[in-house]
């Protein structure tokens, strides 16, 4: 009953920190231009930029996936772990913000496992409606380090980071 409860306040929590970013936006015309969006989030860039990345598709080894392919929207990166629960609710989570924004946000689950047999059987299993990854050293240091999943990090469209949450 506890570990229900806590996802169940985690799952709050998480979606509270997707309503700040960008759920309940103040117009509409926030999402109709994405550099409107970039711009208004400027004061809140960290100085990293992160478009010219491509990372391993978990579902196929030999596709890459560049982070400059959603640089028309703003891009959740997802750090998970395939035996992190609350990773599950995070997926989840971010499933429900695409689905209620198609078209208007892109999304990444970022996996920090190697085994890719592993990961793909977890990325099926979850049924998502975005793409999986798979994380190298040089891309965790880029973002500053992961020290827990599940880890979220919000990009603008420019491919700056714009917001973190654990």
């Amino acid at each position: 009953m506890k570990v229900l409860l806590l996802l169940l306040l985690y799952s709050i929590c998480a979606q509270a920190q997707y309503k700040k970013f960008i759920i309940e936006p103040e117009s509409e015309q926030e999402y109709s231009n994405p550099e409107q969006m970039a711009m208004k989030s400027s004061s809140k860039k960290e100085n990293v930029n992160l478009q010219d990345f491509a990372l391993i598709n978990v579902e196929n080894i030999k596709e890459r996936i560049k982070l400059s392919t959603y640089k028309d929207r703003p891009l959740f990166l997802t750090f998970f772990s395939p035996g992190c629960g609350f990773c599950q609710t995070m997926m989840d989570d971010l499933k429900c913000v695409k689905e209620k924004l198609p078209g208007k946000i892109g999304a990444l689950a970022v996996g920090l496992d190697e085994h890719s047999k592993t990961m793909k059987k977890y990325i099926t299993k979850q049924k998502l409606n975005f793409k999986a990854v798979v994380a190298n050293k040089e891309f965790e240091k880029r973002v500053g380090g992961v020290d827990a999943t599940p880890y979220t990090i919000l990009l603008d469209s420019y491919g700056n980071i714009i917001g973190k949450t654990y």
